[in-house]
């Protein structure tokens, strides 16, 4: 029997010759077994056990505990375990309970017939690989999800952060455009506020002549170039200088 699983098989029966016979079958499937004579040994085989069972083979009438009472506890402490009843076809109703309760999986009729047996226990181990591998797949879809949980946690805080950093420099550039703007308002009004006074200047003049006129645009460009320049120096630009002769 190929297999990556590497099957022990719990074999349960008082009847020495009985334990051999399973015992010879069990081999032949590339199996390993374990003969114990009564339900009491039986129980300390499964508790002691480093792995589980993967089938448990166990005749009904035995001295001590029964079989199925055997098998009721064996399900308890080990529940994935594939369970086998052998028994007489007398005892039909002690069957039928057992089954019923999920103490037994299947029962087999004594005398048992070897050919029917063997792909008995060859569906009953396969059984217990494929249950084995989905115990495993669930396991790593839990920790798979558990991580992907905590990776979208983490995604989840750093957007978040990220949102935050957008956020502030919305308003460090909506307090920038604000500035600027406040900026070219009141340099439109100062340049509006010069041209009046230009204005008022020639109106109360009677008489003007062309130097008072070269005097007073010296004295307009030097007032726009250091409000200009003081508009520079706040945005981070730097203006050229100017001298009183470029004035003139």
């Amino acid at each position: 029997m190929e297999s990556e699983h590497i099957h022990k098989i719990l074999i349960v029966d008082d009847e020495e010759q009985i334990g051999k016979v399973l015992g010879h079958i069990v081999q032949t499937l590339q199996a390993e077994y374990i003969v114990a004579e009564n339900g009491e040994k039986a129980l300390k085989e499964i508790k002691t056990a480093k792995k589980p069972f993967s089938l448990i083979i166990c005749d009904q009438r035995m001295g001590g505990m029964d079989g199925t009472e055997f098998l009721n506890y064996a399900k308890q402490i080990s529940p994935d375990t594939i369970r086998f009843l052998m028994t007489a076809y007398s005892e039909m109703e002690t069957i039928l309970n057992s089954v019923n309760q999920g103490a037994v999986q299947r029962y087999i009729s004594k005398p048992c017939d070897q050919k029917e047996l063997i792909p008995f226990i060859k569906n009953a181990l396969k059984c217990y690989e494929v249950h084995h591998e989905n115990e495993k797949l669930s396991h790593l879809s839990q920790k798979q999800n558990k991580k992907l949980y905590d990776l979208n946690c983490e995604l989840m805080a750093t957007a978040k952060g990220h949102t935050k950093a957008i956020q502030d420099l919305d308003k460090e550039i909506t307090q920038l455009e604000k500035k600027i703007k406040e900026a070219d308002s009141g340099t439109k009004n100062d340049l509006e506020a010069i041209m009046d006074r230009i204005e008022t200047y020639i109106k109360e003049e009677d008489s003007f002549n062309q130097e008072k006129i070269n005097i007073l645009f010296s004295h307009v460009i030097k007032d726009l170039h250091q409000k200009f320049n003081h508009l520079a120096k706040n945005n981070e630009f730097k203006m050229p200088q100017i001298s009183s002769g470029d004035a003139s």
